[in-house]
C-alpha cells in the first residue's frame, strides 16, 4: 500500500491512512507465534497501550490495568482485544489482518450512541461498532444494563458472552474514616468531565 490518489482517495487522505496503518501487518503474529504456547498473548491494537505509570481516561484505563496481568504483544500474540470506547485507527483493517492470521477477537462492548447524546449520525457510529462486534469470539460487557442497550441498538453478539462489571480498587477508594462532614454543598459527579454535556449536566444538576 503507497499514499496515492484512488478510488477518490485524495492524496493528502492516502498519506494519511498510510501513516495509520504502515507496519499494521507486521504487528500481528500468526497464532503460535509467541513460542507456541497455549496460553494467550494479548495485542490491544496500539503499538504502545498505556500503562500505569501515565495518565488515562475512558475505555484506555481498562488497558491500563489489563496489562499488569497481559502485557501489550504487538508482533508476538494469538488474541486481538479491542475496546469499544478505546478503539485504534481502522479497526476493521486490523480486526480482518488478525483473522487471516488466525487470531481471535476478544471485544469489550462500553456504551453505544443514540439520539439524546449524540445527535446526528448516531446510526452511523452504532453500525460501525456492531461490525466489529459480530467478528468477535468473547463479548465482555460492563454491566447488564450496557448488555441490555448493545442488544437494542448493536444487535446480538454471535459469540459467547458475559457481563464482567468493572472493577474497583477498594483499598484506594473506600470511605474515609471518620466520614468527611463539609460545611458546604457538595456534589459528587461519577465519570469522567472531559466531554462538555458530563460538566454541563452536574452543572445543572446544582443550580
Amino acid at each position: 500500500m503507497k499514499p496515492a490518489v484512488r478510488d477518490g482517495l485524495s492524496r493528502r487522505a492516502g498519506r494519511r491512512l498510510w501513516r495509520e496503518t504502515s507496519g499494521l501487518l507486521d504487528a500481528l503474529a500468526p497464532m503460535g507465534a509467541s513460542g507456541g504456547r497455549s496460553e494467550p498473548t494479548v495485542y490491544y491494537g496500539w503499538r504502545k497501550a498505556p500503562g500505569l505509570d501515565g495518565t488515562s481516561r475512558g475505555g484506555f484505563v481498562k488497558l491500563q490495568h489489563l496489562q499488569r496481568a497481559f502485557p501489550n504483544a504487538p508482533g508476538a500474540s494469538n488474541i486481538v482485544y479491542l475496546v469499544s470506547s478505546a478503539l485504534p485507527p481502522r479497526p476493521n483493517l486490523l480486526v480482518s489482518a488478525a483473522g487471516l492470521r488466525g487470531m481471535r477477537l476478544v471485544w469489550n462492548q462500553n456504551g453505544v450512541a443514540y439520539p439524546g447524546w449524540h445527535g446526528p449520525d448516531w446510526e452511523a457510529v452504532n453500525g460501525r461498532m456492531a461490525s466489529l462486534m459480530r467478528r468477535a469470539r468473547y463479548v465482555f460487557y460492563q454491566s447488564a444494563f450496557c448488555r441490555m442497550a448493545s442488544e437494542r441498538f448493536l444487535g446480538p453478539c454471535v459469540g459467547s458472552s458475559e457481563v464482567l462489571p468493572n472493577p474497583v480498587d477498594t483499598s484506594h477508594f473506600k470511605p474515609s474514616d471518620p466520614p468527611v462532614r463539609p460545611e458546604a454543598l457538595v456534589i459528587l459527579a461519577g465519570g469522567t468531565c472531559y466531554q462538555r454535556y458530563r460538566f454541563e449536566v452536574a452543572a445543572l444538576t446544582l443550580r
